[in-house]
């Protein structure tokens, strides 16, 4: 017996319908009272995340017949079944590093897939508290999961809400319905994990700077949302750091109203937040072996080497950027190649399977609404010192997760991060463009 056979049966659905229907009561009460039209899309958004959480899992389970959210959930499951035998060595066994085989309980964590690997022992951690309140089932612990991931994302739209200054219409649909994070950012992986820890940290890090608003409250969520997003995938937040520094000094220097002040402090606040941004990440990689600086070529030259394997071999939707030299003038040349492929593929004449069709969709209205804004607004529309923090996160993501992904099964997962940034830049772009309407 497999583990989808363990821990699937007839109760793992209808276990699944009664949260489904408690989380959507829950809901609807939360937005019944709620003044600001944009909650009319609270219960729809969440219910459409719950529905591409469960529509992942079953082709997880039947189309790929396994992968990574079937091994963090068994990872899960193992500590469920520990908590169950004792509490108090489960509580121990959440601060046990990974790989450690000294502790009394290693019969239990030994059983778990990537125990040795420190992101994904914590996945097994983090998910172990779902399976605890979904009995160690399947498809309960997805719709939780996918709850907790729509909380992030919906902090993702107030923050784009506030900022474009009171309800746009177009933002919901870009933030909350954008197929590739419906599907991709709900199941039981990283990125769902990611997606919501990258929305609370926009949120609260808007809050704390911009509104200056529960100052304590935000320095906590910020902490707990960058150490998962460090411990899970650095690069989001190595990415993330330089463009909301930029944006914040852009924001302390437009609250300069004397220009001769102005003039003073606005290269102090720069250089302030350069050397604050350069330390940051400095210390971010040389505190993680995975991203050390001396390293990064040949893990490149390896995720590049990977996923072209798995395309020769498995018959997987690959792409080259041609040869590379791997200098500073080498990578640069590739970075508007490796950034289209970020933002816009796989094109609709690159589909090669049908989980991709969505995604190669969703692409081709990201570019063709990309092209009308540009036609109308030209580089205009990078006056806005928020749209071009949003703009320049993703140029920076897309280059990023384009110019290592290497095909596009990994890129449609990986590139989710970029998406909110990018679906708020477009969004509020067009509200300007068809209400006529500027941004302050």
């Amino acid at each position: 017996m497999n583990i989808w056979e363990e821990h699937t049966d007839i109760l793992d659905p209808l276990l699944g319908l009664l949260y489904l229907i408690l989380i959507m009561v829950g809901a609807r009460v939360y937005q019944q009272n709620k003044i600001n039209p944009i909650y009319n899309f609270f219960s729809i958004g969440l219910f459409c995340k719950i529905l591409g959480a469960i529509l992942f899992g079953i082709t997880y389970h039947f189309y790929y017949k396994g992968g990574d959210t079937i091994y963090y959930f068994k990872g899960g499951r193992v500590l469920f079944d520990l908590f169950t035998e004792s509490p108090i060595l489960y509580i121990k066994a959440l601060f046990t590093e990974a790989g450690d085989h000294s502790t009394e309980f290693y019969s239990y964590t030994s059983q778990i897939p990537f125990f040795k690997n420190t992101e994904g022992w914590l996945m097994a951690r983090l998910t172990s508290g779902i399976t605890i309140l979904s009995f160690g089932r399947y498809y309960p612990a997805t719709i939780i999961l996918s709850t907790i991931s729509f909380i992030g994302l919906w902090k993702f739209l107030l923050f784009f809400n506030g900022i474009s200054n009171g309800h746009n219409r177009y933002l919901p649909y870009f933030i909350l319905f954008a197929p590739s994070v419906i599907f991709w950012g709900g199941g039981i992986l990283k990125d769902t994990i990611c997606i919501a820890a990258l929305g609370y940290l926009s949120y609260y890090v808007d809050l704390s700077i911009r509104k200056k608003q529960k100052i304590l409250q935000s320095i906590i969520i910020c902490t707990l949302s960058g150490y998962l997003l460090i411990e899970l995938k650095a690069y989001i937040i190595i990415s993330f750091v330089p463009c909301a520094l930029y944006w914040i000094y852009l924001i302390h220097r437009e609250s300069i109203k004397h220009p001769l002040l102005k003039f003073i402090m606005g290269p102090v606040l720069f250089l302030m937040f350069i050397g604050f941004g350069y330390y940051l990440i400095d210390f971010l990689t040389k505190t993680s072996t995975f991203y050390n600086i001396d390293s990064i070529e040949s893990r490149v030259r390896g995720f590049q080497n990977w996923h072209d394997y798995l395309s020769e071999r498995d018959g997987q939707s690959g792409y080259s950027l041609g040869e590379i030299d791997y200098t500073f003038t080498g990578v640069l040349a590739k970075f508007i190649p490796a950034t289209i492929v970020g933002l816009f593929r796989p094109f609709l004449w690159e589909v090669s399977k049908v989980v991709q069709i969505l995604s190669a969709l969703e692409n081709f209205m990201f570019l063709s609404i990309t092209i009308y804004v540009i036609s109308i607004k030209k580089l205009k529309v990078l006056s806005n010192i928020h749209l071009r923090f949003f703009f320049l996160f993703s140029i920076l993501f897309a280059f990023i997760v384009g110019f290592t992904s290497y095909n596009f099964g990994a890129l449609v997962r990986y590139k989710i991060p970029l998406l909110p940034f990018y679906g708020a830049f477009l969004a509020i772009s067009l509200s300007q463009i068809l209400n006529k309407k500027q941004l302050t």
